[in-house]
């Protein structure tokens, strides 16, 4: 939903209305991941294989951002996941190719995942689909403008492009 490939629905994390959000059952939690059983078999959320999805356990203030690995409608009609969580707390922010030869200036959204030194997971940005291009640069606003090159491609999702970058 992040870049609009995905039908619209009445989530929404910016509100203070936790009833717009999706519960799920945490059925198994690891380092790496959840197995999640959604509870509500008529649920109007569209979800896919190797797709980016934000997690957050009811006792905590942060998401996690992840990829959709498995899908299972299970004998009681109930809709299993499985998610691998990207290691960081995601911070949104906005890209653009850095050439200035470009005729299109305007800004897309994204997401930054700083470094996790306990993880040895170095930062990641999760772009919109095909914008990742090796030893390519974008402009990345925050509160600030950076310019950041990206590096290796370590996930291509339905709906995104995760690569590790260093921010100059």
């Amino acid at each position: 939903d992040t870049y609009g490939y995905i039908v619209r629905t009445q989530h929404g994390a910016n509100s203070k209305d936790e009833s717009r959000l999706e519960a799920w059952q945490i059925a198994n939690q690891s380092a790496s991941g959840f197995m999640c059983i959604l509870r509500e078999p008529n649920s109007r959320a569209r979800i896919s294989h190797n797709q980016l999805i934000a997690v957050r356990r009811a006792d905590s203030k942060h998401f996690q951002l992840g990829m959709l690995q498995w899908l299972r409608l299970d004998e009681n009609q109930e809709l299993c996941c499985g998610v691998r969580v990207f290691p960081g707390t995601p911070q949104a922010v906005a890209v653009r190719p850095s050439e200035l030869n470009t005729a299109d200036n305007r800004y897309e959204r994204a997401l930054y995942l700083p470094e996790v030194p306990a993880a040895a997971a170095g930062a990641t940005l999760i772009l919109p689909p095909g914008w990742f291009q090796s030893g390519g640069f974008v402009d990345v606003l925050s509160d600030r403008k950076q310019v950041a090159k990206l590096l290796n491609l370590l996930e291509m999702g339905d709906d995104f492009d995760r690569c590790t970058v260093t921010l100059i």
